[in-house]
Protein backbone atom coordinates (compact mmCIF):
# COMPACT_ATOMS: atom_id res chain seq x y z
CA UNK A 1 0.00 0.00 0.00
CA UNK A 2 1.11 3.45 -0.75
CA UNK A 3 0.02 6.22 1.30
CA UNK A 4 -0.28 9.68 0.08
CA UNK A 5 1.62 13.32 1.75
CA UNK A 6 -2.02 14.17 3.06
CA UNK A 7 -2.22 10.51 4.68
CA UNK A 8 0.84 10.73 6.81
CA UNK A 9 0.42 14.27 7.59
CA UNK A 10 -3.19 12.62 8.89
CA UNK A 11 -1.56 10.12 10.60
CA UNK A 12 1.24 12.15 11.89
CA UNK A 13 -1.28 14.74 13.52
CA UNK A 14 -2.95 12.06 15.08
CA UNK A 15 -0.50 9.95 16.63
CA UNK A 16 1.90 12.65 16.97
CA UNK A 17 4.87 11.51 15.91
CA UNK A 18 7.06 9.58 12.82
CA UNK A 19 7.74 6.59 14.66
CA UNK A 20 3.90 6.03 15.51
CA UNK A 21 2.95 6.79 11.72
CA UNK A 22 6.01 4.54 10.58
CA UNK A 23 4.18 1.37 12.74
CA UNK A 24 0.63 2.44 11.83
CA UNK A 25 1.71 1.89 8.12
CA UNK A 26 3.86 -1.03 8.77
CA UNK A 27 0.49 -3.01 10.60
CA UNK A 28 -1.92 -1.40 7.72
CA UNK A 29 0.41 -2.76 5.10
CA UNK A 30 0.14 -6.25 7.00
CA UNK A 31 -3.58 -6.89 7.22
CA UNK A 32 -3.69 -8.52 4.26
CA UNK A 33 -1.67 -11.40 5.43
CA UNK A 34 -3.30 -11.66 8.84
CA UNK A 35 -6.41 -12.25 6.72
CA UNK A 36 -4.64 -14.73 5.00
CA UNK A 37 -3.49 -16.51 8.33
CA UNK A 38 -6.59 -16.02 10.01
CA UNK A 39 -8.66 -18.15 7.05
CA UNK A 40 -5.89 -20.47 7.17
CA UNK A 41 -6.27 -21.41 11.04
CA UNK A 42 -9.84 -21.38 9.76
CA UNK A 43 -9.61 -24.13 7.49
CA UNK A 44 -7.58 -26.25 9.67
CA UNK A 45 -9.87 -29.50 9.93
CA UNK A 46 -8.79 -30.64 13.42
CA UNK A 47 -9.92 -27.35 15.18
CA UNK A 48 -13.52 -28.29 14.88
CA UNK A 49 -13.38 -31.79 16.24
CA UNK A 50 -10.71 -30.16 18.78
CA UNK A 51 -13.58 -28.00 19.98
CA UNK A 52 -16.43 -30.18 19.64
CA UNK A 53 -14.44 -32.70 22.21
CA UNK A 54 -13.75 -29.17 24.63
CA UNK A 55 -17.05 -28.68 24.60
CA UNK A 56 -18.21 -32.16 25.22
CA UNK A 57 -15.14 -31.75 28.16
CA UNK A 58 -16.72 -28.61 29.64
CA UNK A 59 -20.34 -30.32 29.63
CA UNK A 60 -19.45 -32.93 31.47
CA UNK A 61 -17.58 -30.73 34.18
CA UNK A 62 -20.78 -28.76 34.37
CA UNK A 63 -22.58 -31.51 35.06
CA UNK A 64 -20.20 -33.16 37.65
CA UNK A 65 -20.59 -29.91 39.25
CA UNK A 66 -24.71 -29.61 39.26
CA UNK A 67 -23.89 -33.40 41.20
CA UNK A 68 -21.90 -32.35 43.10
CA UNK A 69 -23.91 -29.07 44.52
CA UNK A 70 -27.33 -31.65 44.97
CA UNK A 71 -25.06 -33.38 47.09
CA UNK A 72 -23.90 -30.50 49.29
CA UNK A 73 -27.35 -29.71 49.78
CA UNK A 74 -28.87 -32.59 50.18
CA UNK A 75 -25.99 -33.53 53.07
CA UNK A 76 -27.97 -32.91 56.68
CA UNK A 77 -24.75 -31.94 58.38
CA UNK A 78 -24.37 -28.83 56.23
CA UNK A 79 -27.72 -27.99 57.34
CA UNK A 80 -27.65 -28.69 61.25
CA UNK A 81 -24.38 -26.81 61.19
CA UNK A 82 -25.68 -23.66 59.42
CA UNK A 83 -28.90 -24.57 62.12
CA UNK A 84 -26.75 -23.96 65.08
CA UNK A 85 -24.71 -20.97 63.33
CA UNK A 86 -27.98 -19.21 62.80
CA UNK A 87 -29.51 -19.81 66.20
CA UNK A 88 -26.11 -18.83 68.04
CA UNK A 89 -26.21 -15.66 65.66
CA UNK A 90 -29.84 -15.07 66.88
CA UNK A 91 -29.32 -15.32 70.65
CA UNK A 92 -26.11 -13.79 70.48
CA UNK A 93 -28.00 -10.19 68.60
CA UNK A 94 -31.21 -10.90 71.62
CA UNK A 95 -28.26 -10.81 74.27
CA UNK A 96 -26.92 -7.86 73.01
CA UNK A 97 -30.03 -5.37 71.81
CA UNK A 98 -31.75 -6.88 74.49
CA UNK A 99 -32.68 -3.37 76.27
CA UNK A 100 -33.85 -1.56 73.01
CA UNK A 101 -35.97 -4.89 72.03
CA UNK A 102 -37.44 -5.04 75.25
CA UNK A 103 -38.48 -1.48 75.12
CA UNK A 104 -39.81 -1.62 71.65
CA UNK A 105 -42.19 -4.53 72.53
CA UNK A 106 -43.35 -3.27 75.59
CA UNK A 107 -44.29 -0.12 73.86
CA UNK A 108 -46.21 -1.64 71.00
CA UNK A 109 -49.84 -1.86 70.86
CA UNK A 110 -49.51 -5.89 69.12
CA UNK A 111 -47.77 -6.71 72.81
CA UNK A 112 -51.02 -4.98 74.41
CA UNK A 113 -52.92 -7.53 72.29
CA UNK A 114 -51.41 -10.55 72.66
CA UNK A 115 -51.10 -9.88 76.02
CA UNK A 116 -54.76 -9.20 76.49
CA UNK A 117 -55.41 -12.15 74.29
CA UNK A 118 -52.67 -14.21 76.66
CA UNK A 119 -53.90 -13.48 80.09
CA UNK A 120 -58.34 -13.74 79.16
CA UNK A 121 -57.84 -16.87 77.82
CA UNK A 122 -58.03 -19.15 81.13
CA UNK A 123 -61.26 -16.80 81.80
CA UNK A 124 -62.61 -17.48 79.08
CA UNK A 125 -62.28 -20.92 79.07
CA UNK A 126 -63.73 -21.29 82.60
CA UNK A 127 -66.76 -18.84 81.79
CA UNK A 128 -66.89 -21.37 78.69
CA UNK A 129 -67.22 -24.60 80.88
CA UNK A 130 -69.16 -22.77 83.12
CA UNK A 131 -72.08 -21.97 80.68
CA UNK A 132 -71.63 -25.45 78.84
CA UNK A 133 -72.54 -27.59 81.86
CA UNK A 134 -75.84 -25.73 83.14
Amino acid sequence: MHYHVAESDSLKKAFGSDEAVGMIKLLMSDTDGLADSIGKLGQVKGMEKAMAIMRGGLLAARTSFLWLNAAMYANPAGLVVAGVVALTAGVTAAIYYWDDLKATIFQSQLFDVLTLQFLSWPFLLVSHLCNSSL
